[in-house]
């Protein structure tokens, strides 16, 4: 598709005007507001119904004018067939019955192909059917600049995918960094059936997200536990003994009481009395006990607090701990990986030309020397291929790479040692609020005590003096029945404390190892996760290259390191400057950036079969286009022609 002819009446600013492209490339060359932006935008409007510029809602119709035909008219050379396609944009005024005057009611626009009127909808068809492609990628193939400038990041992209097709998973899977992948992507319980690299890591995500959250209370449960473990645990063998002993003595004692026994008189009452006094003196004690702890209450609280908070100290010491290690496996997998590169560059750079190959292995005769130039450069091309792609490889294992991943290391060692002196405060300080308790004499040495046991002696005493030496005996070994008694009880009740402490110790070593199980497990779905993001860096890689394979001076960077070791989805063109680094297109020169604009719509034009002439607006920035296979129209800022001129 050629331009051939441009004619404008009454159209924006420009009152009339006619434009001979011939089908070539055409320079326009005006002043400041003579008209050329209008010029590229009355070349859309005529075949988009759209201005170059993005204008919305945008007419022809110049500002003021009223009841005057805005008419614009493109000849096309289509494949050697002459097309003129025309509009005429107008006022409508109507006269409504009754009235005088006719009034204003909107606008119109009248379509005509080679003259003859035509619907919008033929109009548009036909547009559609020279450009080849389309109409909403007409644009983006003729106005220069609007695939970089206008066009979002994703609609680039999917553009780039298009024309230059996906990579395999297979090739991707073949590196050797993913040798452990397939093994994480096997579905579980099938055969030879996989995810996803993202269904997979979605999975993982929520794994680890619940692992994480257990490692986080396991601490508390676990400390909890031991609080709850008696302190000073007795003996059970001990113990055992102690009781064996006291049922003994028990026995014995019944077994006097029995030879003891006679008809002796009724001391009911005063036993009564006796027993009422002890039941008194241990509601009292229980009293005067809780009395003491009421007294604390304050200090207990505090105590209770900076355990709490010794608490958190300990869970985050633990958080940094494991972020150590996780660091320590990153660069431990980033040193070997770097080596193992190292070790396969050197290897490569040890590759040297085999002077046998230049000669002919079925004759033995010498090959031709332009042959062997070919096959020496071959060589040497294979072998630069080779270094540039372990070079690239390592980029992601740099030097730089493994020292940033040890200055995060190290700023998480010392967020370590801060923690630990914290903890190390938090126990200093918790001791010394121990220190504060209220500490109370026992009951036994209060005088509120002692009048009590009196009372209980005197009734004791009443007891003794019996007028029956008899009963006095076996009251006697009742007395002490009643003791060896008690003290059965209590060593019985210190059995359970055992227990206790068994099933804590128990529990504790559950929580233990779940923690153990679970750490184990996390470091096995961090690595998953690894292997995940390095599958997507090497396909980021490899589809930035294929699609940088299509085009000469433009490199595009289709994918951006994230903080969190993630990938952002870009579509950054970039261009060599002088010193042959790639920079972002919008930091290098004009020129460059307008050859590289030139570049994309050539490559693009090429993919989709078609060849629609090229609009350059602000052209005046590079002296030197490069060569392109489409008409050229350049707009060109020339202070000296104050009217429109065109050269082609």
């Amino acid at each position: 598709m050629k331009l051939l002819e441009l004619q404008l009446e009454n159209f924006r600013s420009i009152k009339e005007l006619t434009i001979r492209f011939d089908g070539k490339n055409t320079d326009i060359y005006g002043a400041n507001g003579t008209g050329k932006t209008t010029i590229a935008n009355a070349i859309c409007w005529l075949l988009l119904d759209r201005a170059a510029t993005d204008e919305k809602d945008f007419d022809p119709k110049t500002t003021g004018a009223h009841d005057v035909h805005h008419t614009g008219k493109l000849i096309i050379d289509n494949d050697g067939e002459i097309v003129t396609l025309s509009k005429d944009y107008y006022e409508v005024w109507t006269k409504k019955k009754g009235s005088p005057t006719a009034e204003f009611s909107g606008h119109t626009t009248d379509y005509s192909i080679n003259g003859v009127p035509a619907k919008k909808k033929e109009y548009t068809a036909l547009v559609e059917a020279i450009c080849g492609v389309e109409l909403e990628k007409v644009k983006m193939l003729m106005i220069h600049g609007y695939f970089t400038e206008d066009l979002p990041t994703e609609t680039r992209r999917r553009i780039l995918f298009d024309v230059c097709g996906d990579v395999a998973e297979e090739e991707i899977m073949k590196r050797s960094e993913l040798e452990d992948l397939n093994e994480y992507l096997m579905i579980p319980g099938t055969k030879g059936q996989q995810y996803s690299t993202e269904e997979y890591k979605k999975i993982v995500v929520e794994q680890r997200r619940k692992i994480n959250k257990d490692l986080e209370i396991l601490p508390a449960r676990i400390d909890e536990v031991t609080r709850g473990i008696p302190e000073n645990v007795p003996d059970v063998q001990g113990l055992k003994k102690e009781i064996k002993a006291l049922e003994g003595k028990k026995a014995e004692l019944e077994r006097e009481k029995q030879d003891l026994q006679s008809d002796g008189g009724n001391e009911a009452l005063i036993r009564q009395k006796i027993a009422e006094c002890k039941t008194d003196y241990a509601n009292r004690q229980a009293e005067y006990i809780q009395a003491g702890q009421a007294a604390n209450e304050e200090i207990n609280q505090k105590i209770e607090s900076v355990q709490q908070e010794h608490l958190t100290i300990s869970r985050r010491l633990q958080e940094a701990e494991q972020d150590v290690r996780k660091f320590e496996y990153a660069i431990s997998r980033m040193k070997e990986t770097r080596e193992r590169l190292l070790q396969e560059y050197a290897e490569v750079q040890s590759m040297q030309w085999d002077p046998h190959q230049e000669t002919c292995p079925t004759c033995k005769q010498p090959l031709p020397a332009t042959q062997i130039d070919d096959m020496r450069k071959e060589f040497n091309l294979n072998q630069s291929m080779r270094k540039e792609e372990i070079n690239k490889r390592g980029q992601a294992c740099s030097q730089d790479q493994i020292a940033e991943l040890e200055r995060e290391k190290n700023q998480v060692i010392d967020t370590v040692s801060m923690l630990k002196e914290q903890e190390k405060l938090l126990v200093e300080q918790l001791q010394e609020l121990k220190g504060q308790r209220v500490i109370r004499p026992a009951f036994d040495d209060t005088n509120e005590a002692k009048e009590m046991q009196q009372t209980i002696t005197r009734f004791q005493r009443q007891l003794q003096a019996g007028t029956n030496a008899t009963n006095d005996a076996v009251r006697l070994q009742d007395i002490q029945i009643e003791e060896v008694t008690q003290q059965i009880q209590e060593a019985n009740a210190r059995f359970s404390v055992i227990e206790a402490a068994k099933e804590g110790k128990k529990r504790i070593k559950e929580l233990q190892d779940e923690q153990k199980e679970k750490a184990a497990m996390l470091e096995h779905l961090e690595y998953g996760i690894h292997l995940c993001e390095e599958y997507t860096r090497i396909k980021a890689r490899m589809i930035t290259d294929k699609i940088n394979s299509r085009f000469r001076t433009v490199h595009f960077q289709l994918f951006e390191d994230q903080v969190n070791g993630g990938l952002k989805e870009i579509c950054d063109p970039t261009v060599q400057n002088a010193a042959g680094e790639w920079v972002r297109y919008k930091s290098v020169n004009t020129a460059n950036k307008v050859n590289a604009e030139l570049e994309i719509i050539d490559v693009l034009n090429e993919f989709y079969g078609t060849d629609l002439p090229v609009i350059m607006d602000r052209a005046e920035s590079v002296s030197r286009p490069i060569a392109i296979k489409e008409q050229l129209i350049r707009l060109i800022v020339s202070e000296k022609d104050i009217q429109i001129r065109v050269e082609n």
